[in-house]
Parts: structure tokens; C-alpha cells; sequence
């Protein structure tokens, strides 16, 4: 069993909507990771199987569990982020959204930073971009790949939630996640990281690659396939994935 020692060093948030066999990579990432003493906060927007897959890695400490209480509207996760952050027992904030994963270096990389430098409140790394294609079965190519294969990266990125990590006092600083209008896309990453800018925090951009950024229109928007089997699961019976594909991790 794994265990946080005294405080942890960083809180890594992980929003979910109806995709368990993502958020059950996500949560194996972080497990991977070289870094132990980190919390994983998985906040689930109304989504009927996350819970069950929080409940296969129940036995690890670090993981908390969380629910939107509020009726769902269409928010990029950004609701799931700021009951994230009101729970946080950490001082120092990341991200995971459930259908992108980290790479074994991401924690260490952004407690190491942060704490050589103590008065820096945000920082980028860079993630590699990777394409998986429009339509049906585009989740389980990504379910199929290996946690850490990037190999068909088409560019490296860094404005997503995925490549940054930010002090408690930041988000105070600047305020919330802003919660989109439903059919708006703009309440997410970019919103945020501009106001981080605009209000001339201490900020900091690095080359080192930490995150495998899947484009997520294609493989979770418009993934109608996936969706529909996922309605056919008798979560009763213990079934909540669409795929079984399996790996294994080293810091239980």
C-alpha cells in the first residue's frame, strides 16, 4: 500500500466524464511516477464509473475521490478542477485530465523546481502532442498504446494543463477555473494561463517533456462507439471497462 509521508509535495487533479478505461491510464501514469509523496485527487463530473475504477486503486492512500455535486452542464472540466483545488492538501497544484497521462519524470520534475525556487508561482513544461485520428475507435488506440509511447508525435506543446504546475497562491491570486457557457470552448487552459500572465506572476517555461497529450476531440468528443458500449457495461457485475488491457506499475 502506498502512503503519503506527512504533507505531499504536489496535489495532481484529474477531472473525469465517461471515459473509465482513460482514467484508469491516468491514474497507472501516476503511479509510475519517479516521485512518491504526491496526492491524486480524481474528481468526477457525473460520470457512473469512476468511482469503480477509483475503487480498484482504493488501497493507495494518495488517491482521493470526489464528486460534482451540482447539476452537470458542458465545462471542459473546469468545475471538476476547482472542487479539486478545494480539497488540495498540498501547496502546490498539477493536472491530469483523464485521457492524457504523465510521464514518469512529471512530478519530480515540478517539485524539483519549485522547490529550488521559491518564489515562482507557475510553471510550464512541454508535452508531446500526439493525433490519434477522428471518429469511432479512437479510444482504444490510446488504451492500446504503452503509458510512456510517444513515438508518433507530431509537435510539442505546452499551453494545457498538462505541462503545468502552479502554487495554491496563484489560483488565489487570479482566481478560479472559469466555468464555460455551454457550446464555448475557452474556459479551460488558455483562459487560465492568460490571466496568469496578464497578472505578472512568477513564471517560468522549461523544454523538459513531461506529459503525452492526446488531441481530444478526436478521441473522446467523437468517439460515438465507445459511448454507446459503454451503455451495454453491467457495472453491477464488476464490468465498468470497455477494454481490458492491462500495465502494471511500480509504486504500489
Amino acid at each position: 500500500m502506498a502512503e503519503i509521508r506527512n504533507k505531499p509535495d504536489i496535489s495532481i487533479i484529474t477531472a473525469t466524464h465517461h471515459r473509465p478505461d482513460l482514467l484508469r491510464r491516468s491514474i497507472l501514469s501516476l503511479k509510475n511516477q519517479n516521485h512518491a509523496n504526491y496526492e491524486h485527487i480524481v474528481v468526477s463530473d457525473h460520470c457512473p464509473y469512476a468511482r469503480y475504477v477509483y475503487e480498484e486503486f482504493s488501497d493507495d492512500s494518495r488517491i482521493r475521490f470526489f464528486e460534482n455535486q451540482y447539476p452537470w452542464i458542458k465545462n471542459a472540466g473546469s468545475i471538476a478542477k476547482n472542487i479539486g483545488i478545494e480539497n488540495i492538501r498540498s501547496d502546490l497544484i498539477g493536472y491530469c485530465d483523464d485521457d492524457n497521462v504523465l510521464l514518469p519524470n512529471c512530478i519530480e520534475t515540478f517539485v524539483d523546481k519549485f522547490s529550488n525556487n521559491q518564489s515562482l508561482e507557475v510553471l510550464f513544461t512541454q508535452a508531446y502532442f500526439i493525433k490519434v485520428g477522428i471518429g469511432n475507435n479512437q479510444i482504444e488506440k490510446i488504451v492500446k498504446r504503452d503509458l510512456e509511447d510517444y513515438s508518433d508525435h507530431t509537435e510539442i506543446i505546452w499551453h494545457d494543463n498538462l505541462c503545468m504546475a502552479h502554487t495554491r497562491s496563484a489560483i488565489e491570486n487570479v482566481g478560479p477555473w472559469r466555468t464555460d457557457n455551454p457550446g464555448i470552448r475557452d474556459g479551460e487552459d488558455d483562459e487560465l494561463i492568460r490571466r496568469f500572465f496578464s497578472n505578472n506572476l512568477n513564471i517560468k517555461k522549461i523544454e523538459e517533456k513531461t506529459g503525452i497529450y492526446y488531441w481530444r476531440s478526436a478521441c473522446v468528443e467523437n468517439d460515438n462507439a465507445y459511448h454507446q458500449a459503454l451503455t451495454s457495461l453491467n457495472v453491477d457485475s464488476g464490468n465498468y471497462y470497455v477494454f481490458n488491457y492491462q500495465e502494471g506499475n511500480k509504486n504500489d
